[in-house]
């Protein structure tokens, strides 16, 4: 399964709220030159809250079941940009401090709550990474109605289409109208409703039923949220709390188990043949915290896991004629006994809903058997559910039973990176001190398993024992603990990590040295400017390109010769991000410079230049911004016209000889400080 459409659900918890109402099937196509444009039609909600300009091509989505104001703006790959707006029991910015606040606290996610100013208003700034998605949330009150503006994309595409969601975002306008207590009511009973069906969707029990009973004091008889609690509460919870331990016959008979039965019964209605892998997840989970493991014909054994899953796939009709089973539901238990006794019993449920919008992409023949196979219920996305739902019960079983150390044996002694990074989340989820050290000197490999250490972290609520044992980390000899600590305390964003940080920046791995200066960037404390300067000098150029980055976030005016230096170096990306940085700096000494490095080789590098200038708005980049709308790149013309609309306010798009006669008429104006 895609990694990004595995992490839905996670960035859909922050935005507040989800849906599909519409479909589309269709081919990847251009459009790259339509990016960073808006449309020309002005979206008006329906509900009355606010009006806004999407960005041209992207699809809408709207939810005419809400009762909120509520829209979303998709393009292709998990980038979207999303619109919320509410009518709340409050109407201070305090309260949408405390709100936002709470919100960071239950997820358990630093989200880097900022205070800026948007639009002349006072908001709220989240910006954050999550497992790959990077997303960028702008809240404010408006009288008594919160306002949420959300654009998300995966780390790689976010910087290319972040200009095109803040120039729709600045289009934004608030519709003046009365709300009632009712009102309020609805809205909040909403947005429980929703919250509670993510969280029991992502596994997390006990929050989704926390919202359930929100809802509940707003609406005691609402059907769907009684619906929910039930199912919530039919899942069952373990024979034994989290974290404790058996009765004393239990913990004695436990000490003696080495051998497990696992037996799995599961079936899935008209999908015949779907086998999910129950045993072999639990197998990989139990071997490696010392069991031994034998299936439902050993005679053998000294306690026995016993799995039931039921399911069914869960089709939607497309266009006219086009029924494909784009959705899946399981449900089911996971018991432990021995001998007779029952030790541990815990319930699992998920689904996965048919999108309304449904994206197949490729050639005509490669989508038609896309297509064909999503026909055949056996096809139903069940993996996708299995994927987000049963290591859960599974090492909440373990931990429960045996405690932090057999799941901490379990991840050194995995060889399987998947199941390695699966652990690392159940351990976070423990919320346990004791299962700090086994994240922070985690020595195993994994595609992503530098940010899932970070999380797991940071739902651990002793922060203090975190950021001391991943300071201490940092003077680790094994390079990839220093490495997972330096990236995890970026995350973090504790001040009192800077002074260890920078000692990393000389360290010898190459991995160790990137993650301390991206860490350094997230921080922003001036006391790193000074060594990320010296980086600039690194001879790795990957070094170099992140202290570029770093500096730039930091804003700091004493970075800015060092990055004029830097737009000379050798390799593009260094460059590319030396101009990105001068133009966060915002600094006029670096104009000339940018002028002279428009003639770079490497179109993104000029691009980049490009943008800085526009940020800057200095004159003196009107002239070679103009010759500039001739360049042999589409994309470098298009940003030529925005720095040219930003230094001049005139909107003449990328016509050179329009601009060349505005400039010729309103030049001396223009200097003289019009």
């Amino acid at each position: 399964m895609d990694k990004f459409k595995r992490l839905a659900v996670v960035v859909m918890v922050f935005y507040l709220a989800f849906g599909f109402t519409g479909i589309w099937c269709t081919e990847s196509s251009g459009g790259e030159k339509k990016q960073g444009k808006l449309s020309r039609t002005r979206y008006v909600d329906s509900k009355g809250y606010f009006k806004i300009t999407p960005p041209r091509g992207w699809r809408i989505l709207k939810y005419p079941q809400d009762p909120r104001g509520k829209v979303a703006f998709i393009r292709a790959n998990n980038l979207d940009l999303r619109v919320l707006a509410r009518a709340a029991d409050f109407d201070s910015f305090e309260g949408l401090l405390k709100l936002v606040r709470d919100i960071e606290k239950r997820t358990g996610v630093n989200t880097n709550i900022q205070k800026i100013s948007f639009l002349g208003r006072q908001a709220v700034k989240r910006n954050f990474v999550y497992k790959g998605l990077k997303l960028l949330q702008i809240d404010f009150m408006e009288g008594n109605i919160k306002h949420n503006l959300q654009y998300c994309a995966p780390s790689g595409a976010y910087d290319k289409y972040l200009a095109v969601a803040n120039k729709s975002m600045n289009t934004y306008e608030t519709i003046l109208r009365a709300v009632s207590a009712q009102d309020v009511q609805k809205h909040a009973l909403a947005q429980n409703l929703r919250l509670a069906r993510l969280f029991l969707e992502r596994g997390d029990l006990n929050l989704a039923l926390e919202f359930v009973r929100e809802g509940l004091k707003i609406k005691p008889k609402n059907t769907d949220l009684l619906k929910l609690k039930r199912q919530i509460e039919g899942e069952g919870t373990p024979v034994l709390a989290a974290g404790t331990k058996p009765s004393d016959k239990g913990k004695g008979r436990l000490e003696i188990v080495r051998v497990i039965q696992v037996v799995v019964e599961q079936s899935y209605g008209k999908a015949a043949g779907v086998k999910l892998p129950f045993y072999d997840i639990s197998k990989k989970f139990l071997e490696g915290g010392g069991f031994t493991v034998v299936g439902s014909e050993a005679k053998k054994f000294d306690a026995m896991l016993k799995i039931k899953a039921k399911g069914a796939p869960i089709g939607k009709k497309y266009g006219k004629d086009q029924y494909l089973y784009t959705g899946a539901e399981i449900k089911g238990d996971l018991q432990f006994l021995i001998e007779d006794s029952l030790l541990y019993s815990k319930g699992f449920a998920g689904s996965k809903d048919p999108p309304g919008m449904f994206f197949v992409w490729g050639k005509k023949e490669e989508k038609e058997k896309k297509i064909n196979n999503l026909k055949k219920p056996a096809n139903a996305p069940f993996s996708d559910v299995f994927e987000k739902k049963f290591h859960f019960p599974l090492g909440d079983m373990i931990y429960t039973l045996w405690g932090i150390e057999a799941l901490a044996d379990s991840l050194k002694a995995n060889k399987s990176w998947h199941i390695r990074e699966r652990i690392i989340e159940v351990l976070g989820r423990t919320k346990d001190t004791k299962a700090i050290k086994p994240l922070v000197y985690y020595t195993g490999g994994g595609t992503n398993v530098g940010s899932t250490i970070s999380h797991a972290l940071l739902q651990i609520e002793d922060r203090a024992t975190v950021r001391k044992t991943l300071i201490a980390a940092l003077k680790d000899e094994n390079s990839r603990v220093r490495q997972h600590a330096a990236k995890a305390l970026g995350e973090i964003k504790d001040p009192r990590a800077v002074e260890p940080l920078i000692a990393i920046l000389k360290d010898k791995s190459i991995f160790a040295r990137s993650e301390a200066v991206k860490a350094l960037g997230e921080i922003k404390d001036p006391r790193a400017v000074e060594p990320l300067i010296a980086t600039l000098q690194d001879k790795d150029s990957w070094i170099r390109r992140e202290a570029a980055k770093a500096v730039g976030e930091i804003k700091d005016s004493r970075a800015v010769e060092p990055l004029i230096a830097a737009l000379n170096d050798k390799d593009s990306g260094v460059r590319s991000n030396a101009a990105k940085a001068l133009g966060e700096i915002k600094d006029p000494r670096a104009v000339e410079p940018l002028i002279t490095t428009l003639k770079n080789k490497s179109y993104s590098a000029r691009s980049e230049v490009v943008k800085a200038l526009g940020e800057i708005k200095d004159p003196r980049a009107v002239e070679p911004l103009i010759a500039i709308l001739k360049d042999k790149s589409s994309f470098t013309r298009s940003k030529s016209a925005e720095a040219l609309r930003k230094i001049t306010g005139q909107k003449l798009g990328k016509d050179q000889t329009r601009w060349q006669k505005w400039w010729q008429e309103n030049k001396a104006k223009f200097q003289s400080g019009r």
